[in-house]
């Protein structure tokens, strides 16, 4: 292989990388903050506290799902550029144009199971305080 089309490879692996290590980061930074947020507002009884939690879910559930749509892109782009060939290579870091778009990828079980729980979880919990159950 040439080296010219490893190096393009390697350059498009590097971003698929840190794609994934953003939505990494992202899940981290959500599960941060929503223990912090159900803590105080257990400890404080505040429940109107929550509501403010569902905002910040949709957020970083939309954020997380587009770094997932980029990291799936930048996969197609590897795959292209690995069946090229060698004369081909020029180094384009353009992804391909996809039908897939943010709110496709918000819908993919592994978004759902995480921030669809913490959602369930923010809801639950609104009710529970507001209600004085807990």
């Amino acid at each position: 292989m040439n080296m010219m089309k490893i190096e393009h490879l390697r350059m498009i692996q590097n971003v698929i990388s840190r794609m994934a290590s953003n939505s990494f980061i992202i899940k981290g930074w959500a599960i941060t903050t929503f223990s912090a947020l159900y803590a105080f507002a257990y400890l404080n009884h505040k429940s109107i506290v929550l509501i403010f939690g569902v905002l910040f879910i949709c957020i970083f559930w939309y954020h997380d799902a587009f770094y997932l749509l980029q990291e799936r892109r930048y996969c197609e782009l590897y795959d292209k550029v690995r069946g090229q060939s060698e004369e081909d290579i020029d180094f384009n870091m353009s992804v391909p144009a996809s039908k897939e778009n943010v709110w496709n990828v918000i819908r993919r079980p592994i978004l759902i199971s995480c921030y669809g729980f913490l959602l369930i979880l923010t809801i639950l919990l609104f009710i529970l305080i507001q209600y004085n159950f807990l």
